[in-house]
């Protein structure tokens, strides 16, 4: 569905336009995201795609497009059901198909939150609580969970949820005396603490077990294209398989920031170690490889390898944990033998045995530090 489909049909029956659109197959909702309608809406359906895309039959909640925009009456009936109970509005009812469901909430901010942080809205804190009420996993977008993102110029450190705002002082009223009825504050700003503890921290971005799938991380590398913010990414554990690594080789090859690339386990085979070996041969300022835990075998080894002996910016290759035998060790021993800028290569736990660790030894006698078998 196009950006401008959704800008030109007009709903005049009172209906959002998700529930227009999928009037014919509604859908339950697994995913609920949390954003302040303040974005680009083509950068944020982009956004939305790169974290929902792995599960294309999910129902999906973005209020934006769920709410009808009508007058302030009418969503204030859908939000709050035109009442002073908080725990009947629509946010609230949503998280509690999330929750049912096992689903997520996804926290997608914008470059235009940057000044005061998408948690200075209230309502944005209120969707927080429900989420803790229900017990549902919240997750920051990677591209949009800065400090800036989040708690604007004041950054984390002087984060208050209770000091948000919104348009409605009636509705300011009933968010806060909804949650001090509830679960209070403490336990709203601890989720906002702990889910915003893992990304986007010290221009590392890190995805660890977002489970974005092979879809999900294209997507991601496109919308990283030319992107220096970020000098190393965390995009282990999720099962992006060849399909990614692939488009990850391909951002790779252009990029001239990254340092620092952790993938382990995605279930990434020979085809993956292949494409990335090719994108190790070009690219110049990454130093830092994992590939652990993965389904990488001697064919794997053996590119990586000649990809070893063209590269001089690699210092450390975390191998451990995948299949290479006897096989795949000799050929990085001889790769070895040329490279002088690998210092640490992890091989524990792979099918090396006792011939195997002798060649990468003779290889770097005297050098180290080194983690063979």
């Amino acid at each position: 569905m196009g950006v401008p489909s959704l800008v030109n049909r007009d709903f005049k029956d009172g209906r959002g336009i998700a529930l227009t659109y999928n009037n014919d197959r509604p859908r339950a909702i697994k995913t609920m995201i949390s954003h302040a309608w303040s974005e680009p809406v083509a950068a944020f359906l982009r956004d939305v795609r790169i974290v929902t895309v792995s599960d294309p039959d999910s129902g999906i909640f973005t209020c934006f497009l769920a709410l009808f925009q009508g007058t302030w009456a009418d969503i204030d009936a859908q939000v709050s059901q035109g009442g002073a109970d908080m725990q009947t509005g629509c946010f609230a009812e949503v998280l509690h198909s999330v929750h049912q469901l096992g689903g997520n909430m996804w926290v997608i901010s914008n470059d235009n939150e940057r000044e005061k942080g998408l948690y200075a809205r209230l309502w944005c804190t209120w969707e927080v609580y429900c989420a803790v009420r229900d017990g549902v996993l919240i997750k920051m977008h990677p591209l949009k969970s800065t400090a800036a993102h989040l708690f604007g110029r004041t950054g984390k450190a002087a984060f208050d949820p209770a000091s948000g705002t919104c348009g409605s002082t009636g509705d300011m009223q009933k968010i806060r005396d909804a949650v001090v009825q509830g679960v209070g504050w403490t336990p709203v700003a601890q989720a906002v603490m702990r889910s915003s503890s893992f990304t986007a921290v010290g221009g590392r971005l890190d995805a660890d077990g977002y489970n974005l799938g092979p879809e999900g991380v294209a997507e991601l590398c496109t919308a990283l294209k030319g992107n220096t913010t970020f000098n190393g990414w965390d995009l282990s554990k999720n099962d992006m398989r060849d399909e990614g690594a692939e488009a990850l080789a391909g951002a790779l090859k252009a990029n001239t920031t990254l340092t620092e690339l952790r993938i382990y386990q995605n279930a990434i085979t020979d085809v993956g170690a292949q494409a990335l070996a090719d994108a190790l041969e070009a690219n110049t300022t990454l130093k830092t490889l994992d590939l652990a835990g993965n389904a990488i075998t001697d064919a794997g080894a053996q590119a990586l390898a000649g990809a070893l002996e063209a590269n001089s910016t690699l210092k450390l290759l975390l191998l451990n944990g995948n299949a290479i035998t006897d096989a795949g060790a000799q050929a990085l021993a001889g790769a070895l033998e040329a490279n002088s800028t690998l210092t640490r290569l992890y091989l524990e736990d792979d099918k090396i045995t006792d011939a195997g660790t002798k060649a990468l030894k003779d290889a770097r006698k005297g050098m180290s530090p080194f983690l063979f078998p």
